[in-house]
């Protein structure tokens, strides 16, 4: 963490600026490395499969392009 920062505290704060959070807080760091390595770990079996990533959009309520 940075040594003259401990942390943010307030929860929107946290997911609002969330590369802050990172530098900030060990706990928060580990658990995005942890996710990061699953991840990979998952998407490198699927293409060992032959499975193909396609990215799809998620958060618009209709199609568009």
């Amino acid at each position: 963490p940075l040594p003259h920062y401990h942390g943010l505290k307030d929860a929107d704060s946290r997911y609002r600026c969330r590369y802050l959070d990172l530098v900030s807080n060990r706990e928060v760091h580990a658990v995005f490395q942890a996710r990061a390595a699953v991840m990979s770990a998952i998407r490198r079996r699927l293409e060992d499969e032959g499975f193909l990533e396609v990215e799809t959009p998620v958060l618009w309520g209709e199609a568009g392009g």
